[in-house]
């Protein structure tokens, strides 16, 4: 087979296998076998099986049928020679079913009609592929043209990557704040209370542990699995609510003087649990420049953005 046509169609039984597994997926989904968060893996997965099956089948597992089929072909043909070198008669659909205890010779012959029709269908497939590939040599196959890339709404993007995030994780993330704002927090005078070894950090720290146990996976959950999925939907809606609202004001006040601007609080906020948000969505949520205002006190925006 020419490798045009052979990558044609690698590509579309790969499409045809990615479909099956989404499908898979969802249903597994939908009778709590798996949760939606693991739907991408078990798609991965999945293909990756299918992608080495496919190798193995290339490599070593064609072959090794088509050396059976001749070596069947061989011993038919074998065969055949001998019984007309002693001058035997092929044997009739008669004799054949009576060496079967359930055979009719009706059944024996519509087997051998089958086989006719296979091999026959077999043929014009292949008569059909070598056509193709002397085609494809003589012209060459038009590009696909790439497919227009679906709107995604940016926010809803960083709630699916903050609720991917597992609660494991972010409540270790949290125990590591507050052991860092233990160290923060402490004394250099035992005799003066305020007297914090980084007052600044201490400040900021409390309010991003609050701020990450306020995360949808992170709260109990009562409902079971798969009706959780319900209650994960509406703390998820919840959290875009009050992010399109404005951070939290104890978030704003507590970070302002260690990240000063709202913009940084946000993306390093979001970057302890490894969840990176964009230009698109930080100018959406923020006013450019917008400056960070607390009662007798005022922020310029002055730290720059890395967009992520």
């Amino acid at each position: 087979m020419e490798d045009t046509t052979k990558k044609m169609l690698v590509t579309v039984g790969a499409g045809i296998a990615k479909k099956v597994l989404m499908l898979q997926a969802a249903g597994l989904v939908s009778h709590g076998i798996i949760s939606s968060n693991e739907t991408e893996t078990y798609v991965s997965l999945g293909m990756a099986a299918v992608g080495a099956a496919w190798s193995f089948w290339d490599d070593f597992g064609r072959a090794i049928v088509l050396s059976q089929f001749e070596v069947w072909k061989a011993k038919s043909l074998a065969q055949a020679a001998k019984m007309k070198a002693a001058g035997l008669a092929q044997p009739t659909v008669s004799e054949i079913a009576a060496q079967h205890p359930k055979l009719t010779p009706a059944d024996v012959a519509k087997v051998a009609s089958t086989i006719v029709k296979i091999l026959l269908v077999a043929f014009v497939l292949s008569t059909f592929l070598m056509s193709g590939s002397a085609m494809a040599q003589g012209k060459a196959v038009p590009k696909p043209r790439p497919a227009a890339a679906s709107a995604v709404d940016p926010l809803q993007k960083l709630m699916d990557d903050i609720t991917a995030k597992e609660a494991t994780f972010v409540t270790g993330v949290i125990g590591a704040l507050n052991e860092a704002d233990a160290d923060a927090a402490t004394l250099i005078n035992p005799s003066d209370p305020t007297s914090f070894r980084d007052p600044i950090s201490h400040a900021c720290y409390p309010a991003q542990i609050k701020f990450l146990q306020s995360l949808p996976q992170i709260q109990e959950i009562k409902a079971p699995a798969p009706y959780n999925a319900i209650v994960l939907f509406q703390r998820k809606r919840d959290l875009v609510a009050e992010i399109k609202a404005g951070l939290p004001p104890y978030l704003k006040v507590g970070c302002s003087a260690l990240l000063q601007d709202e913009k940084t609080i946000f993306v390093q906020t979001l970057g302890l649990i490894g969840v990176g948000a964009g230009a698109g969505i930080l100018t959406g949520l923020f006013p450019a420049a917008a400056p960070l205002t607390i009662p007798g006190l005022t922020f310029p925006a002055i730290v720059p953005l890395v967009g992520g």
